[in-house]
């Protein structure tokens, strides 16, 4: 399957919000723990731009930390449901905005935020948007943005793309080569998506320094489970 914001957005609706709340809690608290290990600053008294928020997963667990929120995402309703989370959760501290807004957020945030986005979006636009984040983060500020990277060796990572299937470690036990399963997964587009939508560490670096970003810091996390990319987390403070 390709993953589009669409996708991602019916995979929330299928999630009770209690849930998804617990994951986002979880999830705000590692970023927060990263955070602090790599630039020691923390999160409270800050004001986050969580970029692609959905549905508020993230945004309302970082705005239940931080001074305020703003939730950045190019579907309207799903915005309409952020909303709706956050007053659920007795919070007014948090705002909704389409992209076509996100020069009136420029100066006003000092956190940076964003998970599962740029693997959606092509790679010189995705390094163009990386820039433009950065670019309206305050001076002092933080950042966290997770993203996929471009194979090393892509003979090997459609190897294991295709002989895996997904949410598993080990390949499962039907994995005879006529396996019809295993030849739709090669048949499918997924690979090449994700291909033309994963980044180059050095130049995800020169984009960062361009903007003022004098030291960042690499989380990897190697793919695994039938999935052919490494995913990476850039922490960075901004000068």
């Amino acid at each position: 399957m390709v993953y589009t914001p669409t996708t991602v957005w019916q995979g929330y609706r299928n999630a009770s919000w209690e849930r998804l709340l617990e994951r986002g809690r979880k999830r705000a608290g590692e970023i927060a723990e990263a955070i602090a290990q790599e630039t020691g600053r923390s999160l409270e008294g800050r004001r986050v731009l969580d970029y692609g928020c959905g549905v508020g997963r993230l945004t309302i667990p970082l705005a239940e930390r931080c001074e305020r929120a703003f939730g950045v995402d190019i579907v309207p309703s799903v915005l309409e449901e952020m909303r709706a989370n956050a007053a659920r959760e007795g919070l007014d501290n948090v705002e909704g905005l389409a992209p076509t807004r996100l020069g009136e957020l420029a100066g006003r945030y000092d956190l940076l935020v964003s998970l599962h986005v740029l693997q959606h979006i092509p790679r010189g636009e995705g390094e163009q948007l990386l820039g433009r984040l950065v670019r309206g983060l305050a001076p002092g500020g933080v950042g966290y943005v997770n993203l996929v990277l471009r194979p090393e060796h892509p003979l090997r990572s459609v190897l294991r793309w295709s002989w895996r299937s997904p949410g598993t470690s080990p390949p499962r036990r039907n994995t005879h080569p006529l396996n019809p399963v295993r030849w739709a997964r090669v048949l499918d587009l997924s690979y090449a998506y994700m291909v033309r939508r994963s980044y180059s560490l050095d130049r995800l670096g020169r984009v960062l320094a361009a903007e003022g970003v004098g030291e960042w810091h690499a989380h990897f996390n190697p793919g695994g489970g039938g999935r052919a990319f490494d995913a990476v987390a850039l922490i960075f403070a901004k000068d």
